[in-house]
């Protein structure tokens, strides 16, 4: 296995991963995710300040933490920001 990180063209990223299928090796695109621990999770509020994309974010009428992973940068403020250490960036 091999974690590789590439910068290109988009038909040059796409013509080295056909170049890669065509010589049998398998490829698997990977990507950042934020995961976060929301049972544990006390709704402080703390991660929303940092997080600019709007991912996090308070719920007016219940005070509870809302976390849409589509808006979401893996920028990992957040994780830093959560004072339980909740907030954790991996890949998927």
């Amino acid at each position: 296995k091999l974690l590789v990180e590439v910068e290109a063209e988009e038909e040059n990223i796409q013509n080295g991963l056909d170049f890669l299928s065509r010589e049998g090796i398998s490829i698997k695109p990977m990507s950042q995710q934020v995961v976060l621990d929301q049972e544990k999770c006390i709704h402080c509020g703390a991660c929303t300040g940092v997080c600019f994309s709007g991912a996090l974010r308070m719920d007016p009428g219940e005070w509870k933490l809302l976390f849409e992973p589509e808006k979401c940068l893996a920028c990992e403020l957040c994780a830093a920001a959560c004072p339980l250490q909740l907030i954790a960036v991996g890949f998927d």
